[in-house]
């Protein structure tokens, strides 16, 4: 199943109803329970096709929905909510975690020109709340304060839901961790750039996918890093590129600033930075060694480790 972003299932809706289709937009508002998927969660579903963007499960009752929708078994109104996991008969069948209950709200988007306007403040690194109506189906769109998480509250007969700025993920080196960085974060909702200012390592870099800037990289974070969705990766071992990137990024609003290296690698570069007048404060910021301690020592390993604590990090926060 993939979960999918905001932004991608969202798009997947906006794409539908461009090529004349009339999809249905599920939203998680309501958990109890050990929820499979948060509050906010949504899956996209086209009737015709059966195809299906994002998950408000993980896998169980999106099918149930498919199968409802199928057999006509959906309220035929703007807007319908359904309880999945409130009997213990449909809680065995659809095989939710332990007594998890799942409050989803269905409607049918019809306003391409609206989900333009969301998914093109996204993509500008704005915030937007999309307010829906529980009792009309009527759908607003309000100006909203920028938020590390995005947040989805329900007022009464109003679900008010937050879409933020894409996590960012920018990578100082194309290295083989950063290739591998490449393949799994995406997937985890990073738009991923990577800075390498060495021509050599550029022309090597062969992952289109992959935006890369050559600029040099106290001057790349200064012109990009610019919101708390942010994570910065030193993965040179270069300290002329790995120090430059770090001294800018660590007094910017990104959430994480990490560099390779051994501890006593680490403890060398927090002195070099210190010697440069960078605040403790700031310098307290860098994690380095930079990942969850899991014995990583390839390569994907590595990548994998790090972006175990960029999720634990995010979790928490």
């Amino acid at each position: 199943m993939n979960f999918g972003t905001d932004f991608d299932v969202l798009t997947r809706v906006y794409q539908w109803l461009c090529h004349g289709k009339r999809p249905y937009l599920f939203t998680v508002i309501e958990t109890w329970g050990s929820s499979p998927r948060p509050v906010g969660a949504h899956m996209a579903l086209e009737p015709e096709s059966g195809q299906i963007a994002g998950s408000v499960s993980g896998g169980c009752v999106e099918d149930e929905l498919l199968a409802m929708v199928r057999q006509h078994d959906i309220p035929d109104q703007p807007v319908f909510e359904c309880v999945f996991g409130d009997s213990p008969d449909q809680a065995a069948r659809l095989q939710l975690p332990c007594n998890s209950i799942l409050r989803i709200v269905g409607e049918r988007p019809d306003d391409a020109a609206q989900l333009k306007t969301i998914l093109r403040s996204i993509a500008e690194r704005n915030c937007l709340e999309r307010e829906l109506n529980l009792v009309n189906g009527k759908v607003r769109l309000n100006k909203a304060v920028s938020t590390f998480n995005e947040s989805t509250v329900l007022e009464e007969n109003l679900v008010k839901k937050i879409y933020g700025p894409l996590w960012e993920l920018m990578v100082i080196g194309a290295t083989d961790i950063a290739r591998y960085l490449a393949d799994f974060a995406p997937s985890l909702g990073y738009r991923m750039t990577v800075c390498e200012p060495r021509e050599s390592y550029r022309n090597t870099w062969d992952l289109a996918q992959i935006q890369i800037d050559p600029g040099m990289p106290d001057d790349v974070v200064v012109t990009r890093v610019n919101h708390a969705r942010f994570a910065v990766l030193a993965l040179t071992h270069d300290p002329k590129l790995d120090d430059m990137a770090l001294l800018t990024a660590l007094e910017s609003p990104a959430f994480y600033v990490g560099a390779i290296g051994s501890k006593k690698t680490d403890a060398v570069r927090r002195e070099r930075l210190a010697l440069l007048d960078m605040p403790a404060a700031a310098i307290n910021r860098l994690k380095g060694p930079v990942g969850l301690p899991i014995g990583s020592r390839s390569p994907p390993e590595i990548a994998i480790s790090i972006l175990a604590e960029l999720v634990k990090i995010r979790s928490i926060k």
